[in-house]
């Protein structure tokens, strides 16, 4: 195939035109890249699982929980990430997912991280020797990234008195060891079926290796769940092995040291034989003998009785973070208290913060409070007074031993990305709406984004999964979700005020957060517009049926919604009923013709302009890849043909399908490229142009198909195994599976 050459409009073109005519404003740090992308200007989201430091001062590494690992070149001042240097081929096993990274302190380029997500499929060890400009895959195991205790101690650590050691523990992998650098890898019998959560090299014991497996009895999260009968964190299996296991052998071969208790996470002074512990989140215990018996070490810490719960779904007041430097120790907890004790203390005292700085206060994702659930405090091995204490959202540093505190974040984005869409009237206005966040709004073309406010002072509700901009009336849209109040939301003036929507015609809205699709659980994650006139849709998650689930249609702009699910299969579970899975249900062509689908994508079901019912077409999307993955299957209608609908999958292979008669058949595009397509990318300004994703190339068209071209550099950014793309007046933006959305840069 041709390359392309002039496809997009030069992004900085329009964002200097976009500020000439809206005021808009960048932010005071340089935009993070990667390849012919630029990340759009939001930092924060998911967690920040831990910050490494190198022999180099100026050379840092960091990972989160969807996607990594990040570096710093300026001593942690910003972050870019790695993981878009990664082939595609270890994107597909989620390898760009680290959940720890162990950097040689020989050579701070050369590292090893052990990365994957688990969602069925097992991920691995990769190295880099070069700071993580290429990637090589040289071990396998199931790394959680993305897990229910990700925000524990190391899965990967290094013998501190022999470089070339390294040990992993995963997810019912068992552990794995090295001799070599993380070259090669030695699987160790017997340690399979653990859930470990730490690994941990000793600091007085040559040759001591440490293995935390805790039960689902000693999280409380999990026992939770489980009093409740749900399997906490079920993948890959919904039973584990519990124990604390130790080697002494530098990881040849494992004890099980029969602890009563299992701690989360273990730290150590260096040359001080107690080992510590964090136990259940609400206490530390201490072992000098080899685990053989633990004593209290929790003097001087809150103890809170009981689960204490904010609204953003976290227990408050637990212990989740400890760390150790020279000579002492730190923890810190869910309300954002760090606690010291030296060696030779007999108590923990508290550290006061005297102040905290949102070193990047226009970028934070969310207005959080301070470290609200803190998973890491690390202390620089240079400075004892620097530390840095990871965060969900946010990473903090302070160089004066905890009195002062400052965000040290810019560059970093893990966070899922829902959708962005731009005003057909004004693309200066960009909408970006993110998982467990509220929304977004950019007024200058996407150079700065601000939270989305309702006019009252409250933000936008958190986890909208849809847009729909009006395309007749200025202003007006409407959009759709919500993790814990899902609701169907109207402005009228581009966001700047909002109001939910009218509830006549509609059940009361609640998410299924227990995941069991039972009857009585209704919630719309999808809202489209008809194209020619202010005619909007949602598909309303549960069981079909009127007043229950199906779809809905408003004439006023969500005032008033009537039924309008008319032959959809009652009963049946079609749409998506929480925040999480596929993405849109809806397509409305030009002509007015309609069409929906399944979340699975099996079933796919069109109804006419006139039509009194929706019908069911022949015609599946559903297709798995060879991991065992169901793709995303999407149908998009076409700007500018009446009637014209694409989908991405089909008929159980990757390909791409076209309907030229308002959604009644479906006809595989010949001539067009093969693989395992993720959702396409109309362009509405430019007819004829859309974007296709595929397995490590994304394609362009300009001629609705009849041809395409492969974009130079097109999956050079972080896109995950999940990349989506959405185009706008010759400007074009993705995301992936988190790390944030990006915009394409012409060279």
């Amino acid at each position: 195939m041709t390359t392309v050459r002039k496809v997009f409009l030069s992004a900085a073109v329009f964002a200097a035109a976009a500020a000439a005519g809206c005021g808009g404003q960048t932010g005071d740090a340089p935009p993070a890249s990667s390849g012919r992308w630029r990340l759009l200007p939001l930092q924060g989201g998911g967690f920040v699982q831990n910050i490494v430091f190198t022999r180099n001062p100026d050379v840092l590494y960091m990972t989160v929980d969807v996607g990594g690992p990040y570096r710093s070149d300026d001593g942690g001042r910003s972050w870019r990430p790695l993981h878009g240097a990664m082939p595609w081929e270890m994107r597909r096993l989620q390898l760009d997912c680290a959940r720890s990274v162990s950097p040689d302190p020989r050579d701070e380029n050369r590292i090893v991280c052990a990365s994957g997500d688990g969602k069925g499929i097992v991920g691995g060890i990769v190295v880099s020797d070069d700071g993580g400009r290429s990637w090589r895959q040289t071990g396998r195991g199931n790394f959680l990234s993305n897990g229910r205790r990700r925000w524990m101690g190391q899965l990967l650590s290094r013998d501190p008195n022999n470089p070339d050691v390294l040990v992993a523990g995963g997810d019912c992998t068992g552990i794995v060891a090295s001799r070599d650098g993380g070259e090669t890898w030695r699987q160790i019998d017997g340690t399979d079926g653990y859930w470990f959560s730490c690994i941990h090299h000793d600091r007085a014991v040559p040759g001591r290796v440490w293995a935390c497996a805790p039960g689902f009895e000693d999280v409380p999260e999990e026992s939770r769940d489980l009093a409740e009968g749900r399997a906490p964190n079920p993948w890959p299996q919904p039973t584990r092995r519990r124990g604390l296991l130790r080697s002494d052998d530098g990881g040849a071969t494992w004890v099980d040291t029969g602890a009563a208790r299992v701690p989360e996470e273990l730290a150590q002074i260096d040359g001080d034989p107690r080992v510590v512990g964090l136990f259940g989140e609400r206490e530390s215990l201490a072992t000098h003998d080899g685990g053989a018996t633990w004593e209290d070490f929790s003097k001087g810490l809150d103890r809170l009785s009981g689960n204490v719960w904010d609204n953003y779904g976290c227990l408050r007041g637990r212990y989740k973070a400890i760390g150790a430097g020279d000579g002492f120790l730190l923890v810190c907890d869910t309300r954002g208290n760090v606690f010291r004790r030296d060696a030779a203390d007999a108590s923990w005292r508290e550290v006061p913060a005297l102040s905290l700085e949102r070193s990047e206060p226009a970028k934070e994702l969310k207005p959080r409070d301070h470290m609200p659930m803190a998973c890491s405090i690390v202390v620089d091995p240079r400075n004892p007074d620097r530390w840095f204490v990871t965060d969900w959202y946010c990473a903090w540093e302070t160089t004066d031993a905890g009195a002062h505190w400052r965000t040290r974040i810019s560059g970093v984005q893990p966070l899922v990305q829902f959708t962005i869409d731009a005003s057909p009237f004004d693309p200066a206005v960009v909408f970006y709406a993110t998982a467990d966040s509220p929304m977004f709004v950019s007024r200058d073309g996407g150079r700065s984004f601000s939270l989305m406010g309702d006019g009252g002072g409250s933000v936008l509700s958190e986890s909208v999964n849809s847009v729909a901009f009006s395309q007749t009336t200025p202003g007006l849209a409407l959009v759709a979700g919500g993790k814990f109040r899902p609701s169907v939301r109207v402005t009228e003036d581009d966001g700047a005020t909002w109001r939910v929507c009218g509830q006549k015609g509609l059940p009361e809205m609640k998410p299924d957060l227990k995941w069991t699709r039972a009857d009585g659980f209704y919630a719309a994650y999808s809202v489209a517009v008809h194209p020619r006139r202010d005619e909007f849709f949602i598909a309303m998650g549960g069981r079909v049926g009127e007043n229950k689930g199906g779809v809905y249609r408003s004439l006023d702009a969500g005032e008033t919604w009537e039924w309008f699910g008319q032959g959809l299969p009652e009963g049946e579970n079609l749409f998506k009923f929480m925040e999480w899975g596929n993405g849109e249900a809806l397509a409305v062509s030009e002509s007015g013709d309609m069409t929906c689908w399944s979340m699975d994508g099996r079933q796919v079901f069109r109804r006419g302009e006139g039509d009194d019912r929706w019908t069911k077409v022949d015609f599946s999307m559903r297709v798995v890849d060879s991991s065992g993955v169901v793709v995303q299957p999407s149908i998009k209608a076409v700007p500018g043909r009446d009637g014209w609908f694409f989908a991405n999958c089909g008929n159980g292979e990757g390909a791409l399908f076209r309907s030229t008669d308002g959604g009644r058949t479906f006809a595989k595009v010949e001539r067009g490229p093969a693989g395992m397509f993720r959702p396409l990318a109309f362009d509405r300004r430019v007819p004829g142009r859309f974007v296709v994703p595929g397995p490590g190339v994304v394609y362009v068209t300009d001629d609705f198909g009849e041809s395409f071209s492969e974009l130079p550099g097109g999956m050079d950014f972080p896109s995950g195994v999940k990349p989506r793309f959405y185009a706008d007046g010759g400007r074009l933006w993705a995301t992936g599976s988190g790390s944030g959305a990006w915009e394409y840069v012409e060279r």
